[in-house]
């Protein structure tokens, strides 16, 4: 009851964009929408209205974004977008953090720019800001993107809170240094048994030499003179 006949601004059409507006439409939202290349033709085969971005954040209550990270996108939502939005609105970003200007966001949530924000994805120093204010009710882990983000949600919830994270580190730590010293005492042992054998191989050598030496001395009469004959 709460969204429905609210206004549904959808930023980015693409397979889950165009998911989220039937969705939107499945719950009685009026959905309009926002893409990098709007035509009539794309309108009537997704059923939506397409609007300029600042027209769709001005009517929306609720934002959606549903974009890759290009150039276009990075930074698409920042100050002058959130001036847009309604104080009511409410800001959802489960495709790129970097989409969305961190240092703004945090602005427009604590000035009541707008009413709020369902994150998927934030960058760090949201992510610390979300730690500060929200505690333990924030869970995250480190997305593996070449952007550095982290994920807020997901099937990743190994963080959910900052000495967790610390002591994961700890504990690797210790299992490296560990393993290390393993290796390192093995080594050891292995290279004087190696030193040993060799020294005893070469003992046995020189014994065998010597063996063989005083059996020829013996043979040829040069170790013990045999007596001339009369």
């Amino acid at each position: 009851n709460e969204l429905y006949g609210k206004t549904l601004g959808v930023v980015g059409t693409g397979a889950i964009g165009r998911r989220m507006i039937q969705l939107g439409k499945g719950i009685g939202m009026r959905v309009v929408a926002w893409t990098v290349h709007p035509s009539p033709e794309r309108a009537a085969e997704y059923e939506v209205e397409f609007l300029s971005l600042d027209d769709l954040l001005r009517q929306s209550d609720v934002v959606s974004l549903h974009v890759a990270l290009t150039e276009i996108t990075r930074g698409l939502i920042g100050r002058d977008q959130f001036e847009l939005m309604k104080d009511t609105a409410i800001l959802v970003n489960t495709s790129r953090g970097l989409a969305v200007d961190e240092d703004a966001l945090i602005e427009a949530l604590e000035s009541g720019s707008i009413a709020g924000a369902g994150l998927g994805v934030a960058a760090v120093g949201l992510f610390v800001w979300m730690f500060k204010h929200l505690g333990a009710n924030v869970t995250a882990t480190a997305q593996t993107r070449p952007d550095a983000q982290l994920v807020t949600t997901g099937p990743y919830r190994w963080i959910r809170h900052p000495m967790y994270a610390f002591g994961v580190i700890w504990f690797l730590a210790i299992v490296l240094l560990t393993a290390s010293w393993f290796i390192a005492v093995t080594g050891a042992a292995g290279f004087s048994f190696l030193v040993v054998r060799c020294r005893r191989e070469e003992a046995n050598l020189i014994a065998k030499f010597g063996d063989e030496y005083r059996a020829y001395m013996r043979r040829t009469g040069r170790f013990f003179p045999r007596r001339r004959s009369a």
